[in-house]
């Protein structure tokens, strides 16, 4: 992709902070910029950890409302969970739950680290934290989507889920943590799903 197809893409990314934005549109402009982030140098490009920070927070909000929707009735009736509820569930996970409410940014040394629910504190003790500023969140929501996809989809992850009984983030994310690059170029790869059955289990 040429660098004035990037431009271009970045300048239609602007057009969804707008009140005629169309929702659909913009997740696939987003998906790109997420896919190939050098289209529009952003105040985001001084992120560290971004991939790592966005696999464990992606699978920790997976586990905790899976969990919370599907914990009883999977203990009780192993079967009666249906395809279409899991998948209904990650959709809206993706979608809802990665908010500037629940997801800021601190900043040290001229660097950036996403916080918030299930994501490791690389600087503890150190930097400021700020919510609302720059685009993660809309990031994040794509990252949430291409992780699920990554692993082998929906289905793939609900037979997972079903088995051990949770989404294990410290597995699933070791290798997107190996490293403080941020959330640059196109290749993902996240834990096989099926090699970490001696795992320690995480916390919900």
């Amino acid at each position: 992709m040429s660098m004035s197809n990037h431009r271009r893409l970045g300048v239609l990314y602007g057009s969804c902070h707008t009140p005629l934005h169309r929702p659909r549109v913009c997740f696939l402009l987003s998906l790109l910029l997420t896919l190939f982030p050098h289209t529009a140098r952003t105040q985001d490009d001084d992120f560290v950890w971004f991939r790592c920070d966005a696999c464990s927070a992606t699978f920790f909000q997976i586990n905790r409302t899976l969990t919370a929707r599907f914990g009883e009735r999977r203990m009780r009736s192993p079967g009666t969970l249906q395809t279409y509820d899991f998948i209904e569930a990650l959709e809206d996970i993706c979608e809802n739950t990665f908010t500037k409410k629940d997801f800021g940014v601190k900043q040290f040394e001229g660097r950036k680290y996403l916080f918030g629910p299930g994501v490791p504190d690389h600087i503890p003790g150190k930097g400021f934290g700020q919510m609302g500023m720059g685009d993660y969140d809309k990031r994040l929501a794509a990252y949430c989507r291409m992780f699920v996809e990554d692993i082998g989809g929906e289905e793939e992850l609900m037979k997972v889920y079903l088995r051990a009984g949770q989404i294990n983030k410290t597995a699933l994310c070791r290798h997107e943590c190996s490293s403080e690059a941020s959330g640059t170029g196109s290749t993902f790869k996240v834990q096989s799903i099926f090699d970490n059955d001696d795992d320690d289990n995480d916390d919900c």
